[in-house]
């Protein structure tokens, strides 16, 4: 198991396990059940990337919001807009001295989706971070696991 540190971590969190955000007006295009989620994030001239990180997470339609900042962040959300077969925001963060904003959008398909999120930090920190995730339906969550929840392990390699 890979344990990550520093931007890479909160970079990571920000995407996986985001508060409740505004809902479509239909429903999401969204199986709900266990999801093997693969994140992957490229700052490009600043060091190796992180390679595909995983980890399972019981999910529901309703959840998709979760999916745009963690919550106690020091990110806000902007303009989240949840349609059935794609999600779109914006968001800016401030920590300290290191603040940024970007945009992210995410593509639903029923048992797939995948997103993408590019990130601009600004100076004395100023770099891009493009993540990318996927997420693939792997069947019914385990008894009483609540969506949202890992009922297995955290991200491994």
């Amino acid at each position: 198991m890979t344990r990550l540190r520093g931007p890479f971590a909160h970079a990571l969190t920000f995407l996986l396990f985001a508060a409740p955000g505004a809902q479509a007006a239909e429903p999401v295009d969204l199986k709900p059940g266990l999801w093997r989620l693969s994140v992957e994030m490229i700052i490009p001239g600043r060091g190796p990337d992180t390679g595909p990180l995983t980890t399972d997470m019981c999910l529901k339609p309703s959840d998709v919001g979760r999916l745009a900042a963690p919550p106690n962040s020091p990110c806000q959300i902007s303009g989240l807009d949840i349609q059935p077969r794609r999600m779109h925001w914006k968001v800016s963060c401030e920590q300290g001295q290191m603040r940024s904003h970007g945009e992210g959008i995410m593509e639903f398909g029923g048992t797939h989706f995948s997103s993408a999120l590019l990130i601009q930090t600004e100076p004395p920190y100023a770099m891009r971070i493009k993540q990318s995730m996927t997420g693939t339906y792997l069947g019914p969550c385990p008894v009483g696991t609540p969506a949202g929840k890992t009922p297995l392990k955290p991200y491994t390699r």
